[in-house]
């Protein structure tokens, strides 16, 4: 009985040590593996260092485009005179286009409500600098000739103030858009209520428009503004008269992202139940 319990007892702890042994190695094999991931970067759970912004305080005026692919006019007049307008004009505007309508693949819901902050008539095409539309029409027709030069004329007279600094960084990391952005108004800048916007923006979008050629088909689409933080305006803020402000915000997108989409930022200053634009950086 003594040498059969002696057997029993060295058995178990021949097991122990085998079972630590297993243990200890298992260990050592996770450890090794958590190390590279740190290393490499692409554990799911990191997040990028972003950085600090630097804030340009550069007056720009918002070029916007009301568009849609399934809109004949849009695809004859209004996407190349954006086009053409954006080109013109690259150092003094940024430009948006806003997909609504007729069954457009890049609608999205913060296209739908930039597009229902303006006053007066609604349609599409229909191009807007800042607060004002360029738009001409007569007798149910776009006067082309008009409308360019009232878009030009409100570019090179818009009201500018150097007091108002966007700025923003972001990476992509993860399948993930990882963004901060932020406002510093200068002293200077009047009392009010505004709000701070950050958009997710996507150039070289192929689909199909009407009014051009089947040959032209499918069309590039540039300036498509796809997402935004924190709604559709943003974080409202409250500058108080002589008094510097510097806020910052920071987002995650986690659907619909690629590396190649940037941001765009505006500041707007609301009136009444209308929100205006008083700068814009990309």
């Amino acid at each position: 009985i003594y040498l059969y319990s002696t057997n029993i007892f060295m058995k178990t702890i021949v097991l122990t040590i085998a079972c630590c042994l297993l243990v200890t190695v298992s260990c050592k094999k996770d450890v090794a593996n958590n190390s590279n991931d740190t290393k490499s970067g692409t554990t799911e759970e990191s997040a990028p260092q972003l950085g600090s912004i630097t804030y340009d305080f550069t007056f720009k005026s918002l070029l916007i485009e009301f568009t849609s692919t399934g809109c004949p006019g849009c695809g004859s007049w209004g996407k190349p005179t954006f086009y053409s307008l954006v080109n013109d004009y690259k150092e003094k505007v940024v430009p948006i286009a806003a997909h609504i309508k007729y069954g457009d693949p890049m609608i999205s819901g913060v296209a739908e409500f930039l597009a229902s902050n303006r006053t007066g008539s609604r349609y599409t095409p229909q191009i807007w600098v800042n607060d004002k539309s360029i738009m001409v029409i007569a007798n149910n027709r776009i006067n082309g000739t008009q409308s360019i030069q009232n878009a030009r004329d409100y570019i090179s007279n818009a009201s500018s103030n150097d007091g108002y600094g966007l700025g923003a960084v972001k990476a992509f990391a993860n399948g993930k858009m990882y963004t901060k952005y932020g406002v510093s108004l200068k002293a200077s800048v009047p009392a009010g209520e505004y709000y701070v916007a950050s958009y997710l923006m996507e150039d070289g979008i192929k689909a199909n428009q009407a009014g051009i050629s089947s040959s032209d088909n499918p069309a590039t689409h540039n300036y498509v503004v796809r997402q935004a933080a924190n709604a559709t305006w943003g974080n409202k803020i409250t500058k108080e008269a002589g008094k510097e402000l510097t806020l910052e915000w920071e987002h995650i997108y986690t659907e619909e992202v690629n590396s190649s989409q940037y941001l765009v930022n505006v500041l707007w200053k609301k009136e009444g139940n209308i929100y205006k634009p008083v700068n814009i950086q990309k």
